[in-house]
């Protein structure tokens, strides 16, 4: 009971005693203007009569209107027919034992339901008035509404309750930490549980002195903690973040993330740290192997490269060699040799020259793999006309007609992009249709930050879009990614000549900007290759 209300009751005695109609009136006037304020409802109760007597903000709380109640019959089974069934036994039971045992005082708590028919939840603070006999002569009370508290106390329950339920889910634990007096933590069950203790049995058995923490971290990772906190507090940064392993009460080894925000006072001095903890030490785990298979994924890939870029480079001598023996077998023997010969060493000539290009293709490729990349300002509108200059016979012979728009310049390595738009460019014109004109139109734009997003890239650095699209017999739309895999081909050799790797190089280019590239198709009309490029690399 409050002292507000025990004051109240106190003065209340009055109510209490017998008097006529006027001054019962003035003492429930008075007391309006408290009950006004503090929101509260005053009445009185005779037992023997069964009559009541409610104050103004009583017959409020009942949602009556006070000057419209004339006529009303106020009387103890009037209120208990507004109490809800399952508590007016209830409320019957604490009278009945208030005035058996003589008890001066008693509090209950009920639900009615109101005259409009709202659901509310009174408390009740009763004073039993005993005569000179040891009867109870009268009970004065005061009742408030406690609907609004109530309910906001079983929404922060249930709030705690599904936080309990989730730190038990996702071994969390939060916790805060008062930075003036550096003893006062306060730690939720989560907490406990993350350091191998029971929160419904040890919970006040722990002692959070410096001692505590040496039980379960050592002492440089404590070191480490506390200066790194000093260091925040200092810079003014408001985030706490650590990482650091403990040994629980039961002998096990973890690692916990704790991420926290220190809070300060009107001068910017840290007086309290608060945050939550989270049990890592599976995921590090998973991080640790990834790592190793990546580590180890990398070290197999290294000697499959070093292994193609040995063996590509070895197979040149002996190649050359049979070129050059076929010449001078051709060249010495050619007249005496009858047209199967003939036949043969041209076909010997021509796989000759189908293994040394793609023996250069795959020293290319390796070439580019084990290269150290530099990145410097370039001008794809140079670069392309450098392009077109080294393509410049192909271009004539084919009529090929090349357009373009204005490219951007970004951050690249030159000779990789000039072999980039040159694979391209002879690829449209491998793949022209017969007796049309090849024709290829190259354009750029900004890429728009939801494209940037989607493509998974970098939001952080600006990228450009750059299209390559020609008027070629094109591919079904289910190749458009095989096409760019090592030694991938969609025709025959005889058909359209060439090793197969020139669009998975231009893939091993695009990667190597960290970039993307791909090619939208349909049969027979045309092909987009499609280059996303950073602008500059961080």
């Amino acid at each position: 009971m409050s002292k507000t209300e025990e004051l109240t009751l106190h003065h209340l005695d009055d109510l209490a005693e017998p008097q006529d109609e006027d001054s019962h009136q003035t003492i429930l006037e008075l007391a309006g203007s408290t009950e006004e304020l503090l929101q509260f409802g005053y009445w009185s109760w005779d037992p023997k009569k069964e009559t009541m007597k409610w104050s103004k903000g009583m017959y409020v709380l009942m949602d009556f209107d006070p000057d419209a109640v004339h006529g009303l019959e106020l009387t103890m089974e009037f209120y208990r027919n507004h109490v809800i069934p399952e508590d007016r036994e209830k409320l019957k039971t604490v009278f009945d034992k208030a005035k058996t045992n003589k008890e001066k005082s008693v509090e209950y708590k009920h639900t009615v339901i109101t005259r409009r028919q709202q659901r509310k939840i009174f408390h009740s603070k009763v004073k039993i008035v005993i005569d000179h006999r040891g009867n109870v002569k009268n009970i004065v009370g005061i009742t408030r509404d406690i609907t609004e508290s109530t309910l906001l106390r079983d929404a922060l329950n249930n709030y705690r309750r599904m936080v309990q339920e989730k730190e038990d889910f996702l071994g969390h634990g939060s916790w805060e930490w008062d930075l003036i007096d550096k003893k006062t933590i306060w730690w939720s069950d989560g907490m406990y549980r993350l350091f191998g203790y029971d929160p419904r049995v040890e919970k006040s058995q722990v002692d959070f002195r410096e001692d505590f923490y040496k039980l379960h971290l050592t002492e440089e990772t404590l070191d480490k903690a506390c200066l790194q906190l000093k260091e925040s507090l200092k810079k003014g940064d408001n985030n706490y973040a650590f990482i650091y392993e403990i040994k629980n009460r039961k002998g096990e080894t973890k690692i916990l993330e704790s991420n926290g925000k220190i809070v300060r006072d009107k001068t910017g001095k840290g007086v309290k740290l608060m945050g939550t903890t989270r049990d890592v030490t599976q995921i590090k785990k998973y991080e640790f192997d990834l790592e190793q298979k990546i580590s180890e994924l990398n070290r197999l890939s290294k000697e499959l490269e070093d292994s193609a870029y040995a063996a590509s480079h070895d197979l040149q001598e002996p190649l050359r060699k049979i070129s050059t023996l076929i010449d001078r077998l051709q060249y010495k023997f050619n007249g005496i040799l009858a047209e199967d010969g003939r036949k043969y060493i041209d076909r010997i000539q021509s796989a000759t020259k189908n293994a040394r290009s793609l023996v250069e293709s795959l020293l290319e490729f390796s070439r580019i793999t084990h290269e150290t990349q530099t990145f410097r300002e370039t001008d794809l509108n140079i670069l392309l006309r450098e392009v077109k200059g080294d393509l410049e016979l192909k271009i004539e012979e084919t009529h090929t007609i090349i357009t373009s728009g204005k490219l951007p310049t970004l951050e690249a390595s030159s000779p990789q992009l000039k072999q980039l738009f040159s694979n391209i460019i002879l690829n449209s014109i491998k793949f022209k249709k017969p007796n049309v004109l090849p024709l290829i139109d190259i354009r750029s734009r900004s890429l728009g930050k939801a494209e940037i997003q989607n493509h998974r890239l970098d939001f952080t650095i600006p990228y450009v879009l750059i299209t390559i699209k020609d008027n070629g017999i094109g591919f079904d739309e289910e190749y458009a990614t095989k096409i760019f895999q090592m030694f991938s081909r969609l025709h025959g050799k005889s058909e359209y000549p060439g090793a197969g790797i020139g669009l998975a190089l231009c893939k091993k280019i695009i990667e190597s900007h960290k970039g993307r590239i791909f090619a939208t198709a349909a049969a027979d009309d045309g092909a987009v290759f499609s280059i996303i490029l950073p602008e500059k690399h961080v």
